[in-house]
């Protein structure tokens, strides 16, 4: 048989890597997760999905190091944990969320058939009373490296307004480990969602979810119903070196790391780009009056392949392993060609988007669906947030983005689901 995939991956196995998986293929990992971990369930292995010996002793390890009271793992990524954690909250109500979420969220509430409402701008308190929420979820950091300026409320809003908190910290899992970065509060939260491999070096899948004792035991038993049985040993041991290595290292690399993205930023202040101000330095935001879809197809044809690209961005992931290639990239911007200049954005949103669930749908291309209501949500990937919710009418504005030719979700072999 032809072996497509293969071919594929070793064609550009050596291409200058800002995305995840944050250990850009250059972290040795032979000892540390090789073939022969790859195991079962066996007497000496434990059980994922009910841990009781080495897998538990390395959750508590974990939890250990963050400063938190539980952590489950997941070789299912973080969207297993995102399903988890609304099941867990589910029973207490309704939901309401905070800004740009990730699609797994909404998709977890269609299928609890949660009620939910999406905050975009006002009085987080009076919308919270007014909707009856009894849980918040927000999404801290976001794709741009940016901390919602809501987070400063949530200690208080627990305690005034009884909602229990889900942040999908999927982002942010290296927080914790250097006081350049963001404060790690490890108590703000009822559950937080890290998805590692996105900023620590672990294999793609490799994911945490912190949990409060008071919903430990509920969240494991829905946590065993919706992570696959056959979990990734690999994984695991990466997820369990990583975070050994960056309690005793990491540190050092961020120190290092802030002075190499200074000299970048430095070095390309004559040319038509720059860095966008952003609360985690290591997450580089590329603006410029250029398009950014044209901006990411120039660096990947010399090579570098950034996490994503929207409207007049280009955002890279800088981390431990890939920062000595800055000057790579630097050197790529100085001798940029000149590019289209076509960055194209909706409206920013207000107030709050109410989402409504439905079971029938049909799929219909986008010049039908104008007017339409929208079966579910639909917007670019990455980053995965929606610009339109289900029960929402599609709009003129909309479709035209979608036509943009750049990657999305929620579509149907290009089409759009919409409520019969």
């Amino acid at each position: 048989m032809k072996l497509p995939i293969n071919e594929t991956l070793r064609k550009y196995e050596n291409h200058i890597s800002f995305h995840t998986p944050a250990h850009s293929g250059v972290v040795s990992m032979g000892e540390i997760c090789n073939t022969r971990l790859d195991v079962t369930e066996l007497s000496y292995s434990d059980n994922l999905l009910v841990p009781e010996n080495v897998i538990l002793e390395s959750e508590r390890e974990v939890a250990r190091v963050y400063g938190t009271q539980n952590v489950i793992f997941s070789t299912a990524g973080a969207t297993t944990l995102v399903h988890t954690a609304i099941a867990t909250l589910a029973n207490r109500g309704s939901f309401l969320i905070v800004g740009n979420a990730h699609k797994s969220v909404f998709s977890a509430l269609r299928i609890a058939r949660a009620q939910a409402v999406v905050f975009h701008s006002g009085n987080l308190r009076e919308t919270i009373r007014r909707y009856n929420i009894k849980n918040l979820v927000i999404t801290s950091p976001s794709y741009y490296g940016n901390v919602p300026k809501e987070m400063h409320l949530l200690r208080e809003l627990r305690d005034s307004c009884d909602v229990k908190i889900i942040c999908d910290a999927s982002h942010g899992s290296h927080f914790a480990f250097s006081d350049k970065l963001p404060v790690w509060e490890s108590d703000l939260c009822d559950i937080v969602i890290h998805s590692l491999h996105k900023t620590l070096p672990v294999m793609t899948g490799g994911a945490i979810m912190h949990v409060s004792d008071e919903l430990i035991s509920r969240a494991r038993i829905l946590f065993s119903e919706r992570h696959t049985t056959s979990p990734s040993y690999p994984v695991l041991c990466s997820i369990e070196w990583a975070v050994n290595e960056f309690e005793n290292k990491a540190r050092a690399y961020y120190e290092e790391m802030y002075s190499l993205i200074n000299e970048f930023k430095l070095s390309i202040k004559d040319t038509p780009f720059s860095v966008l101000n952003t609360n985690d330095f290591s997450r580089l935001v590329i603006v410029s009056d250029y398009d950014g879809g044209a901006a990411r197809d120039y660096l990947e044809s010399v090579g570098i392949y950034p996490e994503m690209s929207t409207d007049n961005r280009v955002v890279f992931i800088v981390t431990p392993y890939n920062m000595h290639e800055l000057k790579s990239l630097a050197s790529a911007l100085i001798n940029a060609p000149r590019m289209e200049k076509t960055p194209y954005a909706l409206s920013t949103r207000v107030g709050e988007s109410v989402i409504t669930f439905y079971d029938e749908f049909e799929s219909v291309s986008l010049n039908e669906s104008i007017g339409r209501v929208s079966y579910r949500e639909v917007g670019a990937y990455p980053p995965g947030t929606p610009l339109v919710y289900s029960g929402e009418t599609i709009s003129e504005e909309l479709v035209g983005m979608l036509k943009l030719g750049q990657s999305t979700f929620g579509l149907d072999k290009g089409n759009i689901l919409v409520v019969k």
